[in-house]
């Protein structure tokens, strides 16, 4: 069919409906929060204050909350098995290009040395 657009009350009431018209907001109209005067909501932290665990079920702890520039709280647990990944896989593509350009050289030389 197409894809359907998550259902998005016209006057949020808890805190659910609140955090998901206002990351539809964040992400489809975000001209549209400054336009409201809803400037406070695009700054509200991913995950509010009371939340004390991740959604991978890691504590909220000090040793284990990264606080980002945008005031936005982050899992530090989390945020090294990203990037640990990302690593991996930015390794991946370049060993696979080092295999690409190799194959190439080889190749080439080998046309050369035919002709």
């Amino acid at each position: 069919m197409g894809f359907k657009h998550p259902t998005v009350p016209l006057t949020p009431n808890t805190p659910e409906q609140i955090e998901l018209a206002t990351r539809y907001l964040r992400r489809h109209a975000p001209d549209l929060l400054a336009a409201l005067g809803l400037e406070e909501l695009e700054k509200k932290p991913y995950y509010p204050p009371g939340m004390t665990h991740c959604p991978q079920r890691h504590e909220f702890s000090d040793e284990n909350t990264y606080t980002r520039p945008d005031g936005r709280r982050q899992c530090r647990e989390c945020k090294r098995a990203r990037e640990k990944e990302w690593a991996r896989e930015r390794r991946q593509e370049r060993k696979a290009a080092e295999a690409a350009y190799i194959a190439e050289q080889l190749r080439q030389l080998d046309e050369g040395g035919m002709t």
